[in-house]
């Protein structure tokens, strides 16, 4: 059936949600409908601290380090400085910082794809763990997921290897074929509305000529491809090749399904690391490549067969989501603040943005694509404000290495950069200097 990307108007107040709310959001599952999150508050609940006083950290504004309290001011303009550099929705990133602080935990995303930030904002279902196919960044599909994995953003990332690009597509048609027979999403034509279409248009993502043959029909021209919008009250259907261009969309609205927000750590305080229960990884060890020989010899021994990527992989199922839903290789720890950012981003009424576990603990991490990061931390520490962006591994390093000198357990996924995964805190690597200079004056007294 088509469906059309209309433009939502959101309410002009909306419930905010009260600490309470944080402490005591509950499991939940809500699709097709739309998303109801609050515009910029006007207050911000802040640190409590025993003493009664608000903390008083280091934080980096205007290119300047001064000591200042956090405050509602200035996180309304850190997030109207950082709105422009992040895929996150503007008035998803206070809400956000708010669980931050609340669970005195560092959270961190992956880049979200600006093509469909807009999607997100206007509350349209975004693809769970079980969706697997590509969403494109060009054409008048861009922050959706074509069933044709040809106009996937496979189109563009791979352009310059035919072969790869070929068989990344049949993988991912494959995947796509499978999600809809699963019944995860079903296939719609794509039509856009007046809002979309112009949004797309003034943002270079397609050029527009004329029709002359049609009258009602506009050829919309991408990265060397070519699809026609027909005029249609106030939508426009979308086709390519001469059929209806078909997108993944949500089995219970209806509506097109887009990017959703990836997690790409979730750092506690080290006190309250819980390795036994909380924190305890159904794959410890990440990559299949990393389990050592004598595992695999102990369970061929014991199972009377090989150890496989099957038998690897089965363990990522032990963890569920609140409703049963698959979240991949995620600790308790995540699947509680799975629901926890869900409840504080979009309300208990809302699309779900958050899906699945981490990079952290993802064995097919792609480093190229894991930045800008986008980070939120209780406070400000070092030249870090409570939310801020890291544009490279060099500064990913240089923040794990500063969180975990104030305390963050910042988990580490072995297939991240070796800097990333080789920073430590600065009193261990003052301890291990140390010890080297100590050993190098045993070895002389020896000598």
């Amino acid at each position: 059936m088509p469906v059309s990307i209309p433009s939502v108007d959101l309410p002009d107040s909306v419930r905010r949600m009260s600490s309470d709310d944080l402490k005591e959001s509950v499991p939940f599952q809500v699709k097709a409908v739309r998303n109801v999150t609050d515009p910029l508050p006007s207050f911000y609940p802040f640190m409590e601290h025993s003493s009664g006083e608000h903390s008083n950290p280091l934080i980096k504004a205007g290119g300047s380090i001064k000591s200042s309290k956090t405050s509602a001011d200035f996180l309304v303009n850190l997030v109207n400085k950082l709105a422009s550099k992040t895929g996150i929705v503007k008035r998803h990133l206070i809400p956000i910082q708010a669980v931050a602080r609340k669970t005195q935990q560092i959270i961190a995303f992956r880049p979200v794809d600006r093509m469909s930030t807009g999607l997100i904002e206007e509350g349209y279902p975004t693809k769970g763990f079980a969706i697997k196919g590509k969403s494109s960044n060009h054409g008048p599909q861009a922050g959706l997921i074509c069933v044709d994995q040809r106009l996937s953003k496979l189109h563009v990332t791979l352009r310059d290897d035919d072969d790869m690009r070929q068989n990344q597509i049949t993988t991912y048609n494959e995947n796509v074929q499978e999600c809809i027979k699963s019944g995860d999403a079903i296939s719609v034509n794509l039509t856009l509305s007046q809002k979309r279409f112009e949004w797309l248009e003034n943002n270079g993502v397609f050029s527009v000529e004329k029709d002359h043959k049609q009258s009602d029909v506009l050829k919309l021209l991408s990265e060397g491809l070519e699809y026609r919008a027909e005029k249609k009250g106030d939508h426009f259907e979308i086709s390519y090749e001469g059929e209806p261009l078909k997108v993944l969309a949500d089995p219970v609205s209806g509506l097109p399904l887009t990017a959703d927000y990836d997690l790409m750590f979730i750092a506690p305080k080290v006190e309250d690391l819980d390795l036994a229960t909380e924190d305890n990884l159904p794959v410890k060890r990440v990559h299949f490549s990393d389990v050592s020989t004598m595992y695999k010899a102990r369970f061929k021994e014991k199972e009377g067969e090989d150890f496989t990527p099957k038998q690897f992989f089965a363990k990522q199922s032990e963890t569920k989501g609140s409703f049963g839903q698959a979240i991949g290789n995620a600790t308790p720890r995540i699947a509680k603040m799975i629901d926890m950012l869900n409840a504080a981003i979009v309300g208990k009424k809302g699309n779900s943005v958050v899906h699945h576990s981490t990079d952290s603990a993802n064995p097919y991490t792609d480093t190229a694509s894991n930045y800008p990061l986008t980070v939120f931390m209780p406070e400000g520490f070092s030249n870090y404000s409570p939310i801020h962006i890291i544009e490279s591994a060099d500064e990913f390093a240089n923040f794990v290495k500063q969180a975990k000198t104030h305390d963050f357990s910042v988990p580490n996924n072995p297939r991240w950069e070796r800097k990333v995964s080789q920073a430590r805190s600065e009193n261990f690597e003052q301890a291990a200097q140390t010890i080297s200079q100590l050993m190098q004056i045993r070895k002389a007294s020896l000598g």
